[in-house]
């Protein structure tokens, strides 16, 4: 059991927006785990619990309407409230494999969503993901690990009969911005080998819608490979090469679409609204880095 109280305050000093204000929270989050089991090397569990994510004393205020919430869905909590749940089963009746299997659901009662234009976080209306997980490690020498990580997700904004209305009036639909179908990773880990260590890990970005509301347009996600080589010296003294972009994969680590500023001329063009267009962040090309660690 945990127990949270957080407090802010906003003061505004816009000569055409004059406000001050604070505001305090307390939280209670409980948490509980239960484990059955195990039978044939197998055991099942429940997990539940309530978290929270803080939101910007601006949209708990209401003080600025263009910055915070909007003011037609309403203010938001200090301490936007979450709430969880897990159902899993682990397995380890066959010889050096260890396999995990999770349904999970997460409920936020306030989705924080990136604002690209003011270059912060916004709260919007209540939102939902749940999904599967699997993992699974695998040891077939003493020094060898193949492991992987697989999820899929279904996020969408929970919509209710308080939120419905504003919600497809200001963010036009129930699709969550960046918020990707499903990741995966598939690694090999070297240890215990001697002196020498390393590792080799594959990691997938799923393809996501690039605004709230419709499916389109989506971003392609990405896929790279990452590598790293070590060697120990001494007991206190170990070098270590680390490959990113092994294979100088060209994407885009970030992916947003969204209107940009834009000139006089391109105003009478496309209107005051501004032009719509992908905004990118390319994945790091090839590149190295070499660390050399010493302990005392």
């Amino acid at each position: 059991m945990r127990e949270d109280w957080s407090t802010g305050s906003d003061r505004s000093v816009l000569a055409s927006y004059v406000f001050s204000g604070s505001a305090h929270e307390f939280l209670f989050q409980p948490k509980g785990n239960i484990a059955f089991g195990p039978w044939s090397d197998t055991e099942f569990y429940v997990s539940a619990g309530k978290g929270f994510h803080s939101d910007d004393i601006r949209g708990v205020l209401g003080s600025v309407p263009v910055e915070g919430t909007p003011l037609s869905i309403g203010k938001v909590p200090l301490m936007a409230r979450t709430y969880g749940e897990e159902f899993g089963i682990r397995n380890a009746s066959i010889p050096d494999l260890q396999i995990q299997l999770a349904l999970f659901r997460q409920d936020y009662g306030s989705e924080a969503i990136y604002d690209q234009d003011a270059g912060m976080d916004q709260a919007t209306a209540p939102s939902r993901r749940e999904g599967v997980e699997f993992s699974a490690q695998y040891h077939p020498l003493p020094w060898l690990e193949l492991n992987t990580d697989l999820a899929a997700t279904h996020a969408r904004y929970f919509l209710n009969e308080t939120t419905l209305s504003n919600f497809y009036r200001i963010i036009g639909g129930s699709y969550i911005a960046n918020a990707p179908a499903y990741t995966a990773s598939f690694g090999a880990l070297v240890d215990n080998a001697g002196r020498w260590y390393g590792g080799l890990e594959q990691r997938i970005l799923g393809s996501q819608p690039l605004t709230n509301g419709p499916s389109s347009p989506r971003g392609r996600g990405y896929s790279e490979t990452n590598a790293d080589l070590g060697y120990k010296i001494t007991d206190s003294v170990k070098a270590q090469l680390a490959l990113f972009n092994l294979f100088n994969q060209k994407a885009y680590a970030a992916e947003f679409y969204y209107a940009t500023d834009i000139t006089p001329a391109e105003v009478a063009k496309y209107g005051s609204s501004g032009l719509s267009d992908y905004q990118v962040h390319p994945l790091e090309p090839l590149s190295a880095r070499l660390t050399l660690t010493v302990t005392f």
